[in-house]
């Protein structure tokens, strides 16, 4: 079973996630003038996502959480971050 810890992140993870699918998204709307704006934006939430997917791996390493078939448990769901999923987490 995960520990709150990896929950936490997990929920940063989804967030980050979410950030990033709109700012991608948005590339395909900016015009000429706000692609490049909105490819560093789309860049810093691919970070970002890359930043909570590492932190997740080597929680999960350190503290074995996990459940007992190997594959990890989603708990996720609609949670509410308090904090800005760009801020370096680990």
């Amino acid at each position: 079973m995960p520990c709150e810890k990896w929950s936490s992140i997990l929920c940063w993870y989804c967030c980050a996630v979410r950030i990033y699918s709109s700012a991608a998204c948005a590339l395909n709307a900016a015009g000429d003038a706000d692609f490049c704006r909105a490819w560093e934006q789309s860049e810093e939430a691919r970070k970002a996502c890359d930043r909570f997917r590492a932190a997740l791996l080597e929680h999960e390493h350190r503290h074995g959480c996990q459940d007992g078939s190997g594959t990890r448990a989603v708990t996720a769901g609609s949670r509410t971050c308090a904090e800005s999923p760009f801020a370096s987490h680990g």
